[in-house]
């Protein structure tokens, strides 16, 4: 393993950093380890366990450009440490993603749209997005085919007027119609029945 491999805290230079990761190095070590760290520390020490802040490297790594490339691990460890980083921040997803539960919260969140753009009454912004990922194959592969030819699945997300997630829908294959996606997830339920201020 070289040098790059072994620290890349050290390695790269702040905005480097940032560009390969998508978060600074300050966010990754004070903010995002220290929410998951129980979850990827070993309890022993057989054979060479990779240490908590390069699983987190890897995962972020692997959501930036699908790939999971700090060189000197094989591909299975570098799987296992991503898989693990998945499953950790899934973990957490209760804690961080949903509206806001007060109707002072929900005013809050529709005057900062205001304030932002000028769009009164919106309490959320909703978008879709395709995720590449290999074949899943077999007689299902072909529905996760999107329209632009690659295999994916389709993110639904509301997003709030700072940029935090409201609600995230990942059940989607890539065949799916953003309209389809939308009517099936529980987003619909919430602009109907007016459970949100801004969204009736």
């Amino acid at each position: 393993m070289d040098d790059e491999d072994e620290n890349p805290f050290e390695w790269y230079r702040g905005s480097e950093f940032t560009g390969r990761y998508g978060f600074s190095k300050d966010a990754v070590m004070n903010v995002i380890l220290p929410l998951i760290r129980v979850r990827l520390d070993h309890w022993n020490n057989r054979g060479l366990p990779v240490p908590p802040q390069l699983h987190v490297l890897m995962g972020l790594r692997f959501y930036r450009t699908v790939t999971g490339d700090l060189r000197g691990l094989s591909q299975p460890t570098v799987s296992r440490c991503i898989r693990r980083v998945c499953i950790a921040l899934a973990s957490l997803l209760n804690e961080f993603v949903g509206f806001a539960e007060t109707q002072q919260e929900q005013h809050h969140n529709i005057q900062l749209f205001h304030n932002i753009r000028g769009m009164p009454g919106v309490g959320a912004l909703i978008d879709g997005v395709l995720i590449p990922i290999g074949s899943p194959g077999g007689e299902i592969a072909e529905i996760f085919r999107c329209r632009k030819g690659y295999f994916a699945i389709y993110v639904l997300a509301a997003v709030g007027p700072r940029g935090e997630f409201l609600h995230v829908d990942v059940r989607n294959p890539g065949l799916v119609h953003d309209q389809t996606c939308l009517d099936r997830s529980a987003l619909r339920r919430i602009f109907e029945d007016g459970l949100v201020e801004g969204m009736n």
